[in-house]
């Protein structure tokens, strides 16, 4: 038993050590951007624009990506030129820089000022490859080469460079005993608490309004969040929980109570409650759904009544050019609808002519219901799931009267809430049992 043991734990430390190693990040160094100036010295105006547009790519890496800063190597691309004579920039050369600043990517490249802004081009060099990976080329207007429009650019480039997606995470964890609930960014639902945490994810770079609402708790609020591209930002949610007697803001909305006397029950929530309204645009899209769909298999019955009813003509009789077209008439079903001979024996006279007309005048029109049905039934079938998950939201007075003993009215079981970021959209599901 002491074997095996010992054997068991060998084999999680190794586990470990390999899971350590396959996480574990490559380095870059990011050398500062080098300044050309055909015309002479370059200006102090220059070469701080360069600088600063260097500190924006070594923030951008710092903050999380694909790669992590190497240390010790916030070098200077012209020294480190000047110390391994790599004036041509040659990949070799280059590397041999990446590889003296324990590296195995190096960023690197130079800023020149050109009329009214500035070119830019960095390159990413694979150090163990010799070979560049990527180069970006920039132009920045001079407006733009200062503050925060200098480093939305140093964003650019860095994600343009190493693909880095360029979104940021708010996590949120509770605590105070509220396990559930949601996650509110600018008054709008985008995640679910489980468990103490959640996180919104695919959010722009920028400063938000973060809020949770959480059954029988005071909602938490906390303005100015900043969240930074390529970074999660954790945000602590001190929840309190709402008391009989007490005035306080509930899930959604406001509530108050007051003790009363002498009934033996006390009155200890009253007021509005609202859960973030939108059940009612749910409601309507069912609802929209279901009628469009019944019109559809409305038009579809009618197309494929009035087809069927066609059939029968005499394809023999069929006239293509005035005279009879016997012999050609296996020529002449439903399949050469909308082809150019079907046309042309459509659009003559005759009794088997105008059957096929309204033969192909059917399955056209069938073939349109057919659409109208899948596509509102589909509308319908998301509308009434939307709606029965998130029950009524909409606000409305609320009051309870409770006794000793009284249990609150318990959740569902399941809920969905809509995600949308800068990337796309899509739903949470949670379900507790």
């Amino acid at each position: 038993m002491t074997r095996a043991i010992r054997l068991t734990c060998l084999s999680l430390l190794l586990v470990g050590l390999a899971g350590g190693a396959a996480l574990a990040k490559p380095s870059i160094a990011i050398l500062g951007l080098e300044v050309i100036d055909k015309q002479g010295t370059p200006s102090a105006q220059d070469t701080q624009v360069a600088q600063d547009l260097t500190l924006g790519l070594r923030d951008r890496a710092k903050a999380g990506g694909p790669y992590q800063i190497a240390v010790g190597s916030e070098k200077e691309l012209i020294d480190e030129k000047l110390l391994k004579n790599c004036d041509d920039e040659k990949p070799t050369c280059m590397a041999a820089i990446g590889n003296e600043l324990n590296a195995e990517f190096l960023m690197y490249g130079r800023i020149e000022k050109s009329g009214s802004s500035y070119k830019v081009s960095v390159v990413l060099l694979d150090v163990k490859a010799m070979k560049k990976e990527k180069t970006f080329p920039d132009v920045i207007p001079l407006p733009e080469a200062t503050g925060a429009a200098l480093k939305a650019r140093a964003r650019k480039i860095y994600a343009a460079l190493t693909g880095q997606n360029d979104t940021c995470t708010i996590a949120v964890k509770t605590s105070g005993g509220a396990d559930r609930g949601t996650i509110l960014i600018n008054g709008e639902a985008k995640g679910n608490i489980t468990n103490g945490s959640g996180q919104v994810n695919n959010l722009t770079e920028g400063k938000y309004k973060v809020a949770v609402e959480a059954q029988d708790f005071h909602r938490w609020e906390k303005p100015d969040v900043t969240c930074t591209a390529g970074a999660t930002t954790n945000v602590p949610a001190d929840m309190q929980k709402m008391v009989t007697g007490e005035t306080g803001i509930g899930p959604g909305g406001q509530g108050s109570g007051s003790a009363g006397s002498g009934s033996g029950s006390d009155t200890f929530h009253t007021g509005t409650v609202s859960h973030g309204g939108g059940n009612g645009l749910w409601k309507a899209m069912a609802w929209g759904g279901l009628v469009g769909a019944a019109v559809g298999g409305g038009v579809w019955i009618y197309g494929f009544a009035k087809a069927n009813g066609a059939q029968g003509y005499d394809q023999t009789k069929l006239d293509k050019t005035g005279t009879s077209t016997a012999g050609m008439n296996a020529f002449y079903d439903q399949n050469m609808c909308g082809t150019s001979d079907g046309n042309i024996v459509a659009g003559l006279p005759g009794a088997s002519n105008q059957k096929f007309a309204d033969g192909c005048s059917g399955n056209k029109i069938s073939k349109i219901g057919v659409g109208l049905t899948i596509g509102f039934g589909v509308v319908g079938v998301v509308g009434f799931v939307m709606a029965y998950a998130r029950g009524d939201h909409d606000e409305k007075p609320v009051s309870v009267t409770s006794t000793v003993g009284h249990r609150a009215k318990k959740r569902p079981p399941f809920a969905i809430v809509p995600v949308v970021g800068a990337q796309g959209g899509g739903a949470t599901f949670a379900m507790e049992w």
